[in-house]
């Protein structure tokens, strides 16, 4: 219980209001304030359920759900896809190296990069690998996905243009530092940033590059 002032309380419902707690029509119903001071009794409020966790290493990434299942990469360096409503694993991918960039997703296949130097490619259902592709560095990157290619970015300063099907190199893209940044896309050019201090705008037909931009 809190002993209030008038204004207090008249700040207090606007703020419950505010956070969809109270409705108008409750401040409506409310009797007109006429003592200096009341007592407030606030009950707790609802608090969330914990419905299952499970334990790994460190869970940096951030976790995508499709179809009722949540995938996920961890630092243990593994990949795991599990059902959100039973906490059931589904299965995992074991990697060599950690594993925190957010998962990308197309069809049947599920994409992301490990500290051990590649980007996987699973099957989505079974989690069976469907091809790898090898850097010289950690796959930190989250990797886009356009028009049948994957681009992602690695530790040892290549932007990569990857055949989604194959995992066969369209072309690489060398910078002055590492990529770490997930890149993005507009009118047929992938744009990303890298440790270089550089903005590097790149056409996507060929990894040619139309703009670069310094940040300083």
């Amino acid at each position: 219980k809190y002993n209030l002032s008038a204004k207090g309380l008249e700040s207090l419902f606007t703020k419950l209001k505010a956070a969809n707690l109270l409705t108008q029509s409750d401040l409506d119903r409310r009797s007109t304030l006429r003592e200096n001071t009341v007592v407030v009794d606030l009950s707790p409020l609802p608090t969330s359920q914990l419905r299952w966790k499970f334990q790994a290493g460190d869970v940096i990434g951030t976790p995508v759900i499709q179809s009722g299942i949540v995938y996920f990469g961890s630092w243990d360096g593994n990949f795991y896809a599990f059902e959100v409503q039973s906490g059931k694993q589904k299965w995992k991918f074991e990697t060599g190296g950690a594993v925190h960039a957010k998962p990308s997703i197309a069809g049947k296949m599920i994409c992301f990069g490990s500290g051990d130097h590649n980007l996987y490619c699973l099957d989505i259902e079974t989690g069976k690998l469907i091809w790898n592709f090898q850097t010289e560095g950690p796959v930190y990157s989250t990797a886009a996905i356009s028009g049948g290619m994957i681009y992602f970015g690695s530790s040892d300063g290549y932007m990569y243009a990857v055949e989604l099907r194959t995992g066969i190199e369209k072309w690489k893209y060398k910078t002055n530092g590492p990529v770490h940044t997930s890149p993005a896309f507009e009118a047929g050019v992938v744009v990303f940033g890298s440790d270089d201090k550089c903005l590097y705008v790149l056409e996507t037909a060929g990894g040619r590059v139309s703009i670069q931009a310094w940040t300083e």
